[in-house]
């Protein structure tokens, strides 16, 4: 599990930060990513993490 899933997860009120839906009727966590992702010059900073369930997350 990501070391900042707990402040993310708490600022998203644990809800997907791109549809909204909430973490709790899934059988498993949602996963922390990177916004803009660190190949293309995205921060490491909490500001660029977004919760996202399976279905949003991008490769």
């Amino acid at each position: 599990m990501n070391p900042n899933y707990t402040l993310v997860a708490n600022r998203a009120n644990h809800r997907c930060e791109y549809c909204r839906a909430p973490e709790i009727i899934f059988n498993f966590s949602f996963e922390v990513e990177h916004i803009r992702p660190v190949s293309r010059q995205g921060a490491e900073t909490l500001d660029n993490l977004a919760l996202a369930g399976a279905l949003m997350q991008s490769s």
